[in-house]
């Protein structure tokens, strides 16, 4: 094994048949892990130069929250999205849309709560769920929204890692939604059409943006599952 520094990243090279128990290693101490593949050889590389780089590509980035060797059940891994609107219909109270994923069940939750400026159900949706990880834009979330993810990471029993939603990365159209879910063919793998699953939410659009944001998610990490998640809807206190 040989270990390197570009930039903020280490660069480590390791034989293919030790890869796999490699990255379970570097998940366990909370590393994220992108997986390089060699395109050519050396000889090839030598033949457009002397002086040329061997081509290489990222296929596939792993972190702790969307390890497929989790276990399944009480103790699973999950990622969660969590998206906020006024929910009109509620006088003024606050919607959360929510979705997360079990990759190694290859399974995704969704669902909507209301909630009032204690958020009190957003703390109950986070401690039932217990993420290792928690996707959200900061500037679409109350400060009430943000103190409760922030008072979750400092005291709730995952200490799960606060991701901010990368600008421009986010979804607030729910037919653009609909839109790439279809093009990208996720949930092929469902029994239903996946977009029947939103016909028991409550507060529709707001948690379609929040499934948008975690299929996103997973997109740019470059997780493959796109044809064989499933995809289930939540009530919130219901086991999963």
């Amino acid at each position: 094994m040989t270990l390197s520094g570009v930039g903020k990243c280490r660069q480590v090279g390791i034989s293919e048949s030790g890869i796999d128990e490699a990255v379970q290693k570097l998940l366990a101490r909370g590393y994220n892990v992108g997986r390089m593949e060699q395109l050519e050889t050396s000889e090839q590389a030598k033949s457009r130069g002397s002086t040329s780089v061997i081509r290489r590509k990222l296929v596939h980035v792993f972190t702790p929250s969307t390890t497929s060797e989790g276990n399944i059940g009480p103790d699973a891994v999950h990622l969660l999205a969590v998206k906020e609107t006024c929910n009109e219909l509620e006088n003024g109270s606050t919607a959360f849309g929510f979705a997360f994923v079990d990759c190694a069940a290859l399974k995704v939750w969704v669902g909507s709560i209301s909630d009032d400026a204690s958020c009190a159900a957003l703390g109950a949706l986070l401690m039932q769920v217990s993420p290792k990880e928690v996707i959200y834009d900061a500037r679409g979330l109350s400060k009430d929204a943000q103190k409760a993810l922030k008072k979750y990471s400092l005291t709730g029993p995952a200490a799960p890692l606060m991701s901010p939603v990368q600008p421009g990365a986010d979804f607030v159209d729910p037919a653009e939604v609909k839109n790439f879910l279809d093009l990208k063919g996720y949930f092929k793998g469902s029994c239903n059409r996946w977009d029947h699953t939103f016909d028991g939410v409550t507060s529709h659009d707001v948690a379609l943006c929040a499934l948008g944001s975690l299929a996103n998610h997973l997109e740019r990490l470059m997780v493959l599952y796109t044809s064989i998640l499933t995809i289930v809807l939540l009530n919130l206190g219901s086991h999963f």
